[in-house]
């Protein structure tokens, strides 16, 4: 009875002493905890890579959508204008056009030229 009452008694401490280490950070010191070094180094370069990472995707992703938005803007000014027509619509609009019977035929070309009469009447 003595020798397991005085080894509970051992263990108490040794549960005080750990629980002291790991609050005041010693066991960071000891001889165990320097061959895990490289490890933990090795962790935190990774979580740090990682961390970048995620910025960098987050601020390529951010500048994607402004990108769009813009794409988006300009494209109805040009439309507005009409300046600029999709390739799809342009197709459907050339397969109209030879559905009214305007195909391309280089025997028959003219030029049309528009001029604004001037004030003097010329």
């Amino acid at each position: 009875m003595i020798s397991t009452s005085q080894s509970s008694e051992k263990q108490k401490t040794r549960r005080k002493s750990s629980f002291k280490e790991l609050l005041a950070g010693e066991f960071l010191f000891s001889k165990q905890a320097f061959q895990w070094y490289p490890y933990i180094l090795f962790v935190i370069v990774l979580i740090a890579g990682l961390m970048f990472n995620e910025h960098s995707i987050s601020t390529k992703k951010q500048k994607i959508k402004e990108l769009e938005i813009e794409y988006k803007q300009i494209i109805g000014q040009l439309k507005y204008n009409n300046q600029y027509i999709l390739y799809e619509e342009n197709k459907q609009l050339v397969e109209q056009l030879k559905s009214y019977g305007f195909g391309k035929q280089d025997k028959h070309l003219y030029k049309i030229v528009v001029k604004r009469a001037n004030e003097n009447g010329e």
